[in-house]
Parts: structure tokens; C-alpha cells; sequence
């Protein structure tokens, strides 16, 4: 009797440790916790470095910028529907940045998203200039997207054409999808459940949305890598890859500030890191490296220093150009 009792037990609990391994290996079904009133800010670095070479009526000049900028995103989330929907106010503040002009001066640069300004300091010279309307239409008004529970941008409340267009393109949970921002800062989550080890992948029609049916899509292959401890916040760390091969895209003056802007043959490779939360899986930190190469071809107008339109030309050819950002909650 008492043997029987125990193979009994070493049954159950056989049955018990297959059933919780098998949940295990279902993975977890992962999407963002909408509530409320809840709000974020996120701090992001830029760092640029790459070879330009730009030609205009003037000729050809060829240059290596290195540009280090800063910026704060801000979200809120105002409303949350029956359906869970968030409506999420995003908004910017100072956006900063410093480089060195090719004859050896120091540029810092402040844009004031507010009343639409950029202040400009050359070697301790300042000057203040307006920023191009269209540019800072989105940037300075803000705007409210409207997203589900994977991160993706459903529709938009609100805001002028601008935004009701990138409102078309796919979404980010805690940071807005403008291009992806960037990468982005919380990705569009898988649709079904993944646990470490798994690989899927996520398709951004960027060149369509844009108006361009026969554009490439950008693919994003995701993979779930390990659970690891971040600032004191376990999270789920995620990679993704893109690579972006003859890209070409046009880029409408309502989307370009004013220019219009042909891209053509732009090879992009970018690798991403991202550490969401265990708690309520938004991203506690993204770093993303890409490095990029193409032609840009630019044609419109701009405001110069004294307000007038000054027509602009413009073709430049991007070689090795580095991007390194970083994206970390507040």
C-alpha cells in the first residue's frame, strides 16, 4: 500500500513538473499595460559621424561631421477606451545639439520647439533663426496617437495633416512611431506568446505608407534573448536586426518641412537592443547602432536668418554615416 502511495505521488508530481514545463515553453503573451493618467519621459542621445559629400549650384564640398544631440520625449496617457486603446499625448522639449564646422568651430545648437526658434552659438557668437514650419508643426504642437495593447498606432485625435500622416505609420508604445523614432522606444510587440531563444519578425511598409506602393518594406527581426536585471528592474531583453538593402523612398515637403526629399539607394544596417520591464513591459532602455549609406536628393525652399525664402538644391551622398542612439526611461 505504502508503495503505491508513493508512485502515486511521484505521479502527480511528474504530471505537475510536464504541465508547468509545457506552460514554460508556451512562452508569454506580452502586451502593454495601459492606465490612465500614467506618464513617461524619455531621454535620448544621438551621435552621428560619417563622410558627406553635398553638392549644390556652388560645387562639391565633402566633409565628416560628428553631431552629438539630446533631446526629452514626453507621453501621457489621457484616455483609455472599453476596448483598451490608449490615447497617449506625446510631447518634446529642448532639443540640443553640438558638432564642429569643417574649418575647427564649436557649434552648439538649441531648438525651442515652443516658439518655433533655433538659438545658434559659433564660438561664443550667438545668433537666433526661425525653424522651418512644416519641421516643427508635429515637434512643437505635440500630438495624441492612438494605440492597442501590442504598441500599434491605431489612429490619431486631433493634430493638422502632418500628423494625421505619420499617425498612418506603425506605432510605438511609450515613444511614438516617427520612421520607428529613431528604432523606437517600446517596439511593436509580438502577436503571439515567446519565451528566450525565440525569433519573429515584424514588417515596417514605410515606403508605403508614404504613398509608394512598389517601396520595399523594412523588415525587423526580433529575437527574445535573455531575462536580465537592469537598474534593479528585471526585464526581457530583446534584439532586432534591419537590414535595408537599395532603399528608395520620397519624402513629400508636408512630411519634409517644407523640401522635398528623394532618397535612392539607401543601404541601412542596424542592430537594436531593448530591455523591457517585467512589470508593465515598456522599455526601460534601447540602444541601437546603424550605419547607413545613400543619396539625398533635396529641393524646396527654407527660411533664412532674416525670415525671406531661400531657395534650396541640394544633393548629398551619405558614405559610412554612423548613427548611435540611446533611449532611457526617466
Amino acid at each position: 500500500m505504502r508503495r503505491a502511495w508513493m508512485l502515486a505521488v511521484i505521479g502527480m508530481s511528474m504530471s505537475v513538473l510536464c504541465l508547468a514545463a509545457r506552460a514554460d515553453d508556451a512562452g508569454t503573451v506580452l502586451r502593454y499595460k495601459w492606465v490612465e493618467g500614467q506618464q513617461d519621459s524619455v531621454a535620448v542621445s544621438v551621435d552621428t559621424a560619417g563622410t558627406i559629400v553635398a553638392t549644390t549650384a556652388a560645387g562639391t564640398q565633402t566633409t565628416s561631421p560628428k553631431v552629438h544631440a539630446e533631446l526629452t520625449m514626453f507621453s501621457r496617457v489621457d484616455k483609455v477606451t472599453p476596448e483598451g486603446l490608449a490615447q497617449m499625448k506625446i510631447s518634446f522639449g529642448l532639443i540640443s545639439f553640438d558638432t564642429t564646422t569643417p574649418d575647427g568651430k564649436v557649434v552648439h545648437g538649441e531648438m525651442n520647439l515652443a516658439d518655433s526658434t533655433m538659438l545658434i552659438t559659433v564660438d561664443g557668437q550667438k545668433t537666433t533663426q526661425p525653424l522651418p514650419p512644416g519641421s516643427t508643426e508635429m515637434l512643437s504642437k505635440g500630438f495624441t496617437p492612438i494605440l492597442d495593447d501590442r504598441g500599434q498606432v491605431k489612429g490619431m485625435v486631433g493634430g493638422g495633416s502632418l500628423q494625421d500622416a505619420f499617425a498612418k505609420l506603425p506605432g510605438a508604445g511609450g515613444a511614438p512611431n516617427i520612421g520607428q523614432m529613431m528604432s523606437g522606444l517600446d517596439p511593436i510587440l509580438p502577436e503571439k506568446a515567446v519565451k528566450v531563444g525565440d525569433v519573429w519578425e515584424i514588417t515596417l511598409p514605410l515606403g508605403q505608407l508614404l504613398g509608394q506602393p512598389t517601396a520595399k518594406p523594412i523588415a525587423l527581426r526580433f529575437k527574445y534573448e535573455d531575462d536580465e536585471k537592469l537598474d534593479d528592474v528585471l526585464c526581457r531583453h530583446f534584439s532586432a536586426v534591419a537590414n535595408v538593402s537599395d532603399l528608395t523612398i520620397s519624402i513629400p515637403p508636408g512630411l519634409g518641412g517644407g523640401m522635398r526629399t528623394d532618397m535612392t539607394g539607401f543601404n541601412v544596417q542596424a542592430t537594436t537592443d531593448y530591455y523591457l520591464s517585467m512589470d508593465d513591459t515598456h522599455v526601460v532602455l534601447a540602444k541601437s547602432k546603424a550605419i547607413e549609406g545613400g543619396t539625398l536628393h533635396i529641393q524646396g525652399t527654407q527660411k533664412g536668418a532674416d525670415g525671406a525664402d531661400v531657395p534650396v538644391d541640394m544633393t548629398m551622398t551619405l558614405e559610412d554615416f554612423k548613427v548611435t542612439t540611446e533611449m532611457k526611461r526617466q
